[in-house]
């Protein structure tokens, strides 16, 4: 547990700064400072963590880096990842302040200083906190992939070391290292949810780039600037390194290639079976997730004790849940199941359990959001009618709640996208499972874990798209 903590700790460190640093360059004036900070948080935020780990893996040491030990690779992989989400939090949580007020300061002759301190860090810091506080929870919960990648002594490497050692206590050891996350992540989970319960509801408006436009000069220097740092820190190191040879990146590039064919058949495979295994879960975790509020305004209306009963013990479990990294809830059903005498016969169905476990609890707040929305009149007036707390959720309620929910529904089916990278830990040969095939035969990391990376980036973009129109869906 003191590696789990060492690497948190200093990977929030690090994910903050990153984050303050790419905000600041993201509401710059200078264009060429900015398009490239957005860029790095549109990347990152759309390739899933696992594989930037195996990029970090394979392209560090290609670039210099040598010497780094899979702890470190690991750090530096879960900072950059993370910093791009903490950059996102902290827009959100400027834009949180309303409109004109900023501007308004400005107006009356306050300086810089005066209206960060004053106008701008008043309104700001508590739902800037709070933004950033869930990204940091949520790296607390990816450190569980640490183990996966040669951290020797974390919680989750744990497990393998202890099912190997002690085959009989795997149950004992799942729920030890379970909750052993749950006290790293629950505390925090608590405060953050006080804080937000104390935010108000103003109107937010998005942070924006400062107004003050440099000269073309400014701008055309920060720009070569980068290109030099480009080249000199990524180009010339990789081609020293000889990974821009022609060779290494005839199997994806080159149809004349006779490995061209065999490799995308292989990708196009595994991008299906990822795709597959993303629809079972979306579908499943709807499906959960609804049942499970369905049952949450059921045990609202009843007043019985066995109905408390019930509703504390379901709002228990959806905490444990939320707070479980999905590493751990994939080892709690491949681990778990079999261990009980009830294995499932296909690897998949591992993870698509695993994976709806982790999500429905999140659906059902999605929708539990939605159905708050809507006016409280109108249960009221179903409820008059004769119809029955299920009747009124599934023919009033949810109905509505649907258009208001279905941006963030869309937007949790990327999560859910890419949590099945995570397909590796129980051998379903997904796309990345299949692209760690490829290298092993290829020999070119770089170049297969980037055509990967690659393709996460296409159908995040698409999906992205989609949220910002759903009309198109």
């Amino acid at each position: 547990m003191a590696v789990t903590i060492e690497i948190c700790l200093l990977a929030a460190l690090g994910s903050v700064l990153l984050g303050v640093l790419v905000t600041v360059l993201r509401i710059c004036p200078v264009p060429a400072l900015r398009w490239p900070a957005a860029a790095y948080v549109v990347g990152f935020r759309s390739i899933p963590l696992a594989v930037v780990c195996f990029l970090a893996a394979f392209g560090l040491p290609a670039l210099g880096w040598s010497g780094l030990t899979y702890p470190r690779m690991f750090g530096l992989a879960l900072v950059g990842y993370t910093g791009a989400f903490v950059s996102d939090a902290i827009i959100a949580g400027l834009g949180a302040m309303p409109r004109g007020h900023a501007e308004q300061a400005h107006v009356l002759g306050a300086t810089s200083a005066q209206r960060a301190r004053y106008v701008i860090a008043p309104q700001t810091w508590r739902p800037t906190v709070v933004s950033v506080g869930r990204v940091l929870i949520t790296l607390i919960k990816n450190s569980a992939l640490a183990g996966s990648f040669g951290v020797v002594g974390d919680l989750s490497q744990t497990v393998d070391g202890l099912a190997g050692a002690y085959p009989g206590s795997i149950i004992a050891t799942l729920v030890g290292i379970s909750a052993a996350y749950l006290i790293l992540t629950m505390p925090l989970t608590m405060v953050l949810d006080r804080m937000e319960r104390g935010l108000g509801g103003a109107e937010a408006g998005a942070a924006r780039p400062v107004s003050d436009r440099p000269r073309r000069a400014v701008n055309l220097t920060v720009a070569a600037a980068l290109v030099a740092v480009a080249y000199l820190g990524v180009y010339r190191p990789l081609a020293q390194a000889g990974q821009l040879s022609a060779r290494l990146w005839a199997p994806m590039t080159d149809p004349g290639d006779p490995t061209f064919a065999l490799f995308w058949g292989r990708i196009g495979a595994g991008l299906q079976a990822t795709l597959g295994a993303a629809a079972l879960t979306i579908i499943a975790s709807l499906l959960g997730g609804t049942a499970l509020v369905v049952l949450q305004v059921v045990l609202d209306e009843h007043r019985a004790r066995a109905a408390r009963g019930l509703a504390v013990a379901t709002r228990l479990g959806m905490n444990v849940l939320r707070g479980l990294p999905v590493v751990i809830t994939i080892l709690i059903v491949s681990r778990g199941l079999p261990a009980l005498g009830l294995p499932l016969a296909d690897p998949l169905w591992y993870l698509v359990v695993g994976l709806t476990l982790h999500n429905l609890v999140a659906v059902a707040e999605i929708i539990r959001d939605g159905l708050r929305e809507l006016p409280l009149s109108h249960r009221e007036a179903a409820y008059l009618m004769g119809a029955g707390p299920v009747q009124t959720v599934r023919t009033i309620l949810l109905p509505q709640a649907v258009p208001i929910v279905l941006p963030a529904l869309t937007s949790r089916l990327i999560v859910v996208l890419m949590d099945t990278s995570l397909a590796f830990i129980v051998g379903y040969e997904e796309l990345l499972a299949v692209a760690r095939q490829a290298n092993s035969d290829l020999q070119a990391p770089i170049q297969v874990y980037l055509t990967v990376a690659l393709i996460y980036l296409a159908l995040n973009v698409v999906l992205a798209a989609l949220i910002r129109h759903p009309k198109r869906l």
